[in-house]
């Protein structure tokens, strides 16, 4: 009786996810952008858990309200990271954008307005000098929010 006592009050404590996914790829010229909605029921703090393993590409990963504005945003070829997010209640797209080669990146960040420092925009194209393209680039993510 302890037992399922103990499970159920373990259910009931543990946030249920507001978004949850895992997904691998191989990227390519062709790949297109990957944008995963999803709804936040309650305005809260929720705490998110992400994983990014990608070889050789940079991704810029990107969460927005359903009127566009940008909340998170982290540009890396891998990182593993837990940190909160204050979300109001509203509908949220997860995107994906693979910057491929150093002109991708730079026409992205153009698009975007990004006004980097001259070292870090030189470490970027150092990056991509160094991870010359093969053609596909494996992709793995993992991301939770609860």
């Amino acid at each position: 009786m302890g037992v399922i006592i103990a499970v159920v009050g373990f259910s009931i404590l543990t946030p249920k996810p507001v978004f949850e996914t895992s997904l691998s790829m191989e990227v390519n010229a062709a790949t297109e952008d990957v944008k995963l909605p999803f709804k936040v029921e309650k305005s809260k703090l929720y705490s998110m858990n992400l994983e990014l393993k990608a070889k050789g590409i940079l991704t810029d990963i990107q969460i927005y309200t359903d009127n566009g504005t940008l909340i998170y945003e982290n540009i890396c070829e891998w990182f593993t990271i837990g940190t909160s997010l204050k979300l109001e209640k509203g509908n949220y797209v997860f995107v994906l954008t693979f910057l491929k080669d150093h002109s991708a990146m730079q026409e992205h960040f153009t698009s975007r307005g990004y006004m980097f420092k001259a070292d870090v925009l030189e470490g970027f194209k150092e990056f991509y000098n160094n991870n010359k393209s093969v053609g596909k680039s494996p992709i793995s993510l993992s991301v939770d929010i609860k």
